[in-house]
């Protein structure tokens, strides 16, 4: 019986999968109805392939990862930052022009959301931002306390009086209510008094990631003071160097559009909070949709703690998901920083081949130069500093293969992707058909351990001139600024000799296709005639 030709049973839609979708498949056998194929979710694929590969950084230890890692990496965005005599963690002040972003141990209250205000500055009627208006960012009717504006707040009258008799011992205590249970005066309807009532804070959707998106561009427009004004990148068209004068003030900006629209290029559809992309002036061409591509860094928001089992494990599923995205969608990707902020506690997540490493929790308002060190490294280092391959020359407009890569000093130029192995820690191999002097060539892109003794490119070497064998041209270790590109530049203080993956390129002849892409049973045979008679 020919299996091939058996119908295959409908698959459901959620477990559908295409030649475009990052999924590993498993078979299972049906004896009576051939083979299906189901796709495994993508949670449980890349718990298991990041299982034995995150690290969490020891808070005991007197060691800051942020830290050092930026000051390794890129330290010209991070040198000249504003700083505290008294701990490498702390800020004096922060300015935008007459602007006041922090000051006096926190944040600014009225240019960040309700979940990431100091606790100094929420529940009080004592604080000098404290109004009764501000709840929900709005003003207040009705019973229940409903706010107009950007949110909305419940909630239920504690006590009554004139709103002149009211003292702190009497205002409702909002202390476990979490980070969204904010107090308000209102007038009682129908009388001249008023109420002192707790509430929660419910704020509408997207409102507050694009609270945080603006200022967290204010932030960096305020860094630009302090860092040294880097070159265009390569990407931009030559006719766009004039604008220099314009774009020094708009270095890559946070956006809060895909908090409520799902990124949708064939890749997953997951909604970042909040994303950092390059400025719209620096793109050249018609705009396209916003697609993963486009994705530098990525912040996810919450208003639960760490502390909270449930609440760290939906954050790191949420991160991993999305940082498999970017890889799988940037072939020239070599780590990636992802950050995310839960209550008042900010995180570093930093995935390369070698895994994944979570830095430990800081608060935002005690420990506000770590915010700036990773602020400033992400908004405005070079891109190989901060996770792109510059070996790979992008095109003008978004495509999903580069226009060229080198090998050495020598470009090639891309015609189609043989191969691509969608996996965050591993080799990541990726195979390349390129030409040159209308010569094709095979380039093949992987992260092997260094401590592998026997190399690809030695066998290759040894086998040389064997029928069936590929030929091997030239081997390459990846230079980035000049050293060799592997995990270890960034995880100094964290791996074993055994975690650390080298970037090497091998360019090979002939240029051959996938098996899978037979055009007919004669050819399918033909190519396995050939491989038994090569042996």
């Amino acid at each position: 019986m020919n299996v091939m030709n058996i119908p295959r049973p409908p698959i459901p839609a959620q477990h559908a999968a295409t030649q475009t979708t990052p999924l590993k498949l498993r078979t299972t056998s049906v004896p009576t109805t051939g083979r299906i194929f189901k796709a495994e979710e993508v949670n449980q694929d890349l718990l298991i392939e990041l299982e034995d590969a995150t690290i969490d950084e020891d808070p005991l230890t007197g060691i800051h990862y942020i830290l050092e890692v930026c000051n390794e990496t890129s330290p010209t965005t991070t040198v000249n930052l504003p700083s505290d005599e008294a701990s490498p963690l702390k800020i004096t002040s922060l300015e935008l022009g007459n602007e006041n972003l922090y000051c006096n141990d926190r944040w600014e209250p009225t240019m960040i959301p309700q979940l990431l205000r100091s606790p100094l500055s929420t529940g009080s009627s004592q604080d000098p931002s404290f109004t009764g208006s501000s709840w929900g960012h709005g003003s207040s009717r009705g019973q229940q306390g409903r706010g107009r504006g950007r949110g909305r707040g419940r909630g239920r009258g504690q006590e009554r009086g004139r709103g002149s008799s009211w003292t702190r011992s009497h205002i409702p205590d909002c202390a476990g209510g979490g980070v969204r249970c904010e107090i308000m005066q209102r007038r009682i309807p129908g009388t001249s008094q008023e109420e002192t009532i707790a509430g929660t804070f419910l704020p509408t959707a997207g409102s507050e990631e694009q609270h945080v998106a603006s200022w967290l561009n204010k932030i960096t427009r305020a860094l630009e003071d302090f860092v040294p004004l880097p070159p265009l990148p390569e990407s931009v068209h030559p006719a766009r160097a004039v604008t220099r004068s314009l774009t020094a003030k708009h270095r890559r900006v946070w956006s809060s559009e895909t908090s409520c629209k799902p990124i949708k290029d064939d890749l997953l559809p997951l909604k970042p909070d909040l994303v950092l992309q390059e400025p719209p002036e620096l793109a050249f061409g018609p705009h396209q949709e916003f697609s993963w591509k486009n994705v530098i860094s990525f912040m996810e928001l919450t208003s639960s703690a760490y502390s909270h089992s449930d609440s760290m494990r939906t954050v790191r599923n949420g991160v991993m998901r999305k940082a498999y995205a970017i890889f799988a969608s940037q072939p020239n990707r070599c780590f990636l920083f992802a950050m995310s902020i839960a209550k008042q506690e900010f995180r570093a997540h930093m995935f390369d081949r070698a895994g994944v490493v979570h830095t430990r929790p800081y608060n935002i308002h005690r420990h506000p130069r770590v915010l700036l060190r990773m602020f400033s490294f992400l908004a405005f280092g070079p891109l190989d500093q901060i996770g792109y391959d510059t070996t790979f020359i992008p095109r003008q407009l978004s495509s999903p293969h580069p226009r060229a890569i080198y090998v050495e000093s020598t470009a090639y130029d891309v015609i189609d992707r043989i191969f691509y192995n969608f996996v965050i820690h591993g080799r990541g191999t990726a195979c390349w058909h390129v030409c040159r002097n209308k010569e094709n060539y095979v380039i093949k892109d992987s992260w092997t351990h260094e401590s592998r003794l026997n190399r690809e490119a030695d066998i290759l070497s040894k086998i040389r001139g064997l029928k069936g064998v590929p030929r091997l041209i030239v081997a390459w270790t990846v230079q980035i600024g000049g050293s060799d590109d592997q995990t270890d530049i960034r995880r100094r203080s964290l791996s074993f000799p055994s975690d650390i993956r080298v970037h090497r390129r091998l360019l090979m002849q002939p240029v051959g296709l996938p098996l899978s892409d037979f055009k007919s049973i004669h050819e399918l045979l033909s190519v396995l005639i050939d491989i038994l008679d090569s042996t």
